[in-house]
């Protein structure tokens, strides 16, 4: 089911370009005796023929770990079709599993697929996350705030957060700081 589910899906949005593919979606590839990593494996195979398929490109693959279980890298860093290594960690984690990540062989780049949300931290934490993700060598932070929730008053205030407003600085300052071929 997984290959065919992966299949469909890749063919009907193989032909977007603005496409990143997550497996896994904040779950563990192992859940005591439970072992769901070829699961996951068939349905990245599917994806990739299904995209191929409407494209003729590789897609962008990876795996959306939990937080504080295995990041991608520790599961399927040697899978072919994992483009890039994703670790949903906290600023104590990440220090070390960007870096670690890096050592592998293959290399894959790695990114914090999802951080802390703002309203749960502040906007410091916000930019303190991102910014020690990116200068111990990911290629990249997502953003995320307590606007998920939608509250039934305002929810357009979450659009306006100070953490917010200032990632559009951190992808300027690292403009300024590297050239694309050092990033």
């Amino acid at each position: 089911n997984a290959y065919t589910y992966g299949r469909w899906i890749g063919e009907r949005y193989g032909n977007l370009k603005n496409v990143i593919w997550m497996l896994g979606g904040d779950r563990s590839a192992v859940y005591g005796e439970y072992d769901y990593r070829s699961i996951y494996s068939a349905m990245a195979k599917g994806v990739t023929e299904g995209v191929n398929a409407a494209a003729v490109r590789d897609p962008l693959i990876s795996y959306h770990p939990r937080k504080w279980a295995p990041n991608s890298s520790e599961w399927f860093h040697t899978e072919k079709w994992l483009s890039f290594n994703s670790i949903q960690d906290t600023p104590y984690d990440q220090v070390e599993s960007v870096p670690k990540d890096y050592q592998l062989d293959p290399v894959k780049p790695t990114w914090l697929c999802e951080g802390r949300y703002e309203g749960a931290i502040t906007d410091w934490g916000i930019r303190y996350q991102a910014w020690q993700t990116v200068l111990s060598g990911g290629f990249g932070h997502t953003y995320g705030s307590d606007a998920w929730k939608f509250p039934k008053d305002d929810w357009r205030q979450y659009l306006e957060l100070p953490g917010l407003v200032q990632m559009g600085y951190l992808y300027h300052a690292v403009r300024e700081i590297w050239t694309d071929k050092q990033f």
